[in-house]
């Protein structure tokens, strides 16, 4: 098992994998339109954002893309967890390679902390065996 930072050329190779776990999995307050999975594809292709494969087997089983975040009022800055899907569980070991990889990426892009938002209780259970701790609730309605 082994976890990968896809290049932007490796992101068009695998994009609709991408798709269909950011359909499943993006943040409610974001829309799935064709017009924001473009948008998604090209600050991956740029790289304003991050995109993550697991593989198993040769097989990707895990997809998560993530970017840099300052937050606006004090400046801090953070890894921000965007989406994440497994087309099938993962493991222990799966979950230690995410945690182990996105420490390792956010402490060297200088970030404090690692936000990831989810309302999948799998995603949440797995998060949980490696410190990460639910802090907040999201409140949102459509205007």
């Amino acid at each position: 098992m082994k976890l990968v930072q896809i290049t932007p050329y490796d992101v068009v190779k695998v994009w609709d994998l991408f798709r269909y776990g950011l359909i499943q999995s993006v943040p409610g307050m974001n829309n799935t339109s064709a017009e924001s999975m473009q948008a998604i594809l090209v600050n991956l292709i740029n790289q304003k954002a991050q995109g993550w494969v697991l593989i198993d087997d040769e097989e990707i089983t895990t997809i998560v893309v993530t970017y840099i975040e300052h937050d606006k009022m004090t400046g801090n800055k953070y890894l921000f967890g965007y989406a994440m899907f497994n087309y099938r569980p993962v493991g222990r070991e799966g979950w230690e390679l995410l945690s182990t990889a996105l420490d390792k990426f956010a402490r060297g892009n200088g970030c404090g902390s690692i936000v990831f938002y989810t309302n999948v209780p799998d995603l949440k259970q797995g998060a949980e065996m490696f410190g990460f701790k639910a802090t907040n609730t999201i409140l949102e309605r459509e205007v």
